[in-house]
C-alpha cells in the first residue's frame, strides 16, 4: 500500500487536537486573570500637563544680560577691570 499510514496520521492529528485544547485552556485562564487584574486595579489619576508660560523676554541671552547688569551693580567695576 502506498501513501500515508492512516493510523499514524490519526495519531498525529489527535496530538495536535490535544495541544490546541491545552492552549485554548491556557488562553482562557490568562484572559480571566487579566480581567480580574483589570477589575482590581484603579486607573491612575489623570495629571494635566502644566501650561507653558509665555516667554516674556526670558531667553538665555536676556537672562545672561540681566545677570551681567546685576553683577556690575553689586560688585561695581571691580569684576570688569
Amino acid at each position: 500500500m502506498r501513501g500515508y499510514n492512516q493510523d499514524e496520521v490519526d495519531q498525529f492529528l489527535d496530538d495536535i487536537i490535544k495541544d490546541y485544547e491545552a492552549f485554548e485552556g491556557k488562553i482562557q485562564a490568562l484572559e480571566q486573570e487579566l480581567e480580574s487584574v483589570k477589575n482590581e486595579s484603579t486607573p491612575p489619576p489623570r495629571v494635566e500637563a502644566p501650561k507653558p508660560q509665555p516667554a516674556a523676554g526670558n531667553t538665555n541671552y536676556d537672562i545672561l544680560r540681566r545677570l551681567s547688569n546685576l553683577e556690575k551693580h553689586v560688585f561695581g567695576s571691580k569684576l570688569y577691570d
